[in-house]
């Protein structure tokens, strides 16, 4: 298989967002990225940490429009607020 960036440039896509096996040496297999595990295991405690500390609930700004798709997503993004937990030392 020969190699050609230029097949992964939104000009020539006709989806900037491609699926991630499109080029199986990028994604899958051996040659996965080797970070792409560490990578994900720091963003779940990053945002188990933001949940512990902060109270997440919607902007009362931004009417949420469900949008039906392969899944159930909003329209133009969930806008959030957070407020800081109070903890108290037992």
């Amino acid at each position: 298989m020969e190699f050609k960036p230029e097949r992964f440039e939104p000009v020539d896509s006709e989806d900037i967002n491609k699926d991630p096996y499109s080029f199986v040496p990028f994604s899958a297999g051996p040659r996965n990225c080797i970070g792409q595990n560490f990578a994900q295991n720091e963003a779940k405690v990053l945002l188990a940490r933001i949940v512990n500390r902060f109270e997440i609930y919607t902007d009362p700004d931004h009417k949420v429009e469900p949008y039906m798709d392969a899944v159930l997503k909003t329209k133009s993004g969930l806008f959030v607020r957070l407020k800081e937990r109070i903890h108290h030392d037992v």
